[in-house]
């Protein structure tokens, strides 16, 4: 299905149809993480053979968000790349530390969460970053029966099923700091199904330490008495899940990879994810690498990216009738995407992150862990407004 999809797409993709363009010259330098997928190897590849002479050369960097970031970091103050594929999450910190620098697009219309996750000012047409796919997280469901959609799902699938078996299993047991951001995202999105408040649609934290305590009750139950399975990462989690569980939390960009039919649920409140092209502030190649990255977050580019399992960040794309008959779980993301919640907008988000770990994992899976004012402290003096 993704390589028609890939191939129909193609001519809408080439500038000027299927003719090669010769108006550029330079070769951008893309530095980005690994993409399983194969989106991104596709969309680069249409570019290069329309433009011969300004070939996007690729710098892939194993090691997960984390490692990701801190690659980015070292080859743009090295001056070794022109465009950086962010993790939605470090736009801001990016931005403030002049690593990039702003982009003027075209009227584009994105999801809300999205649109304000990576604009310079509203309604303005200027970006930091310009997504290149969404993403949001979601509920995997082989058996939905007994499940209530209109209620919040997370508290319905951690517990025990009828023959005293746990059947849900989440990013709950970080083991390496690359792992910390799964973790943070999965304890937001379960605060979140207990206490909508716990995290607005600006992505402002609660401080007040008994909502925290309160909001992660459920789950520090859950995981006292070995009612969910834990598991370190997103890879991990899908194999689990494979093994016989019955329920996962995941990225939308997993379905596709599973060996069986699953129904896949919008979580009333999915956290925001995915990943954005960014123009270095000190890049060599700028032309190129702006009309790259208007081409490859177009809605053409998104489609093929959609092909293979990426979630657009555009909202019309999801009305395409060639991608709804070829994968009609698109509802469902289109759904959890309008109702996603972005993580703290800040440029210090990881060191925010990080405390999450320190502090929620003892109070999570330790007997006698204790959620303390020291963490909500943390909280407000790492998301000060003043240094946002």
């Amino acid at each position: 299905m993704s390589t028609g999809l890939v191939s129909a797409g193609a001519t809408f993709l080439l500038p000027g149809g299927r003719t090669r363009s010769d108006s550029l010259s330079g070769r951008p330098r893309l530095c980005t993480g690994t993409d399983l997928t194969g989106a991104r190897a596709a969309v680069i590849g249409m570019w290069n053979e329309a433009n011969p002479d300004a070939k996007v050369e690729l710098d892939e960097v194993p090691g997960g968000s984390r490692a990701e970031r801190d690659s980015m970091v070292e080859r743009i103050k090295n001056g070794a790349v022109d465009i950086v594929n962010l993790d939605i999450v470090d736009v801001r910190e990016f931005a403030k530390e002049g690593y990039i620098k702003e982009i003027s697009l075209p009227t584009r219309t994105y999801f809300p969460a999205v649109e304000r996750a990576h604009r310079v000012a509203a309604g303005s047409g200027r970006y930091w970053a310009v997504p290149f796919n969404s993403d949001v997280g979601m509920l995997f469901s082989r058996v939905t029966t007994g499940l209530d959609t209109r209620q919040p799902l997370l508290p319905q699938v951690i517990r025990r099923d009828t023959r005293g078996v746990a059947r849900f299993v989440g990013q709950l047991l970080p083991d390496t700091e690359n792992d910390t951001e799964p973790f943070v995202v999965n304890v937001l999105e379960h605060a979140l199904s207990v206490d909508p408040g716990i995290l607005d649609r600006d992505g402002r934290v609660a401080e007040d330490l008994v909502r925290w305590q309160d909001a992660l009750s459920p789950l520090r139950t859950a995981i006292q008495h070995n009612d969910v399975v834990r598991a370190r990462n997103e890879e991990e989690t899908r194999d689990l899940f494979e093994a016989g569980l019955t329920h996962m939390r995941n990225w939308p960009a997993r379905y596709r990879g599973l060996r069986s039919q699953v129904a896949l649920l919008p979580l009333p409140s999915g956290i925001l994810g995915g990943q954005s092209l960014a123009l270095v502030a000190n890049a060599a190649n700028v032309d190129a690498s702006l009309r790259f990255i208007e081409f490859a977050t177009s809605a053409a580019a998104q489609r093929v990216a959609a092909a293979h399992g990426l979630a657009p960040a555009l909202t019309h794309v999801y009305d395409d009738p060639s991608l709804l008959q070829a994968m009609p779980y698109l509802e469902a993301v289109k759904s959890a995407l309008e109702q996603a919640i972005p993580r703290p907008t800040h440029r210090h988000y990881r060191d925010f992150a990080a405390a999450v770990r320190r502090h929620v994992l003892p109070f999570l899976g330790q007997p006698n862990g204790r959620l303390t004012s020291a963490f909500t402290d943390e909280i407000k003096s790492t998301l000060d407004p003043g240094t946002r």
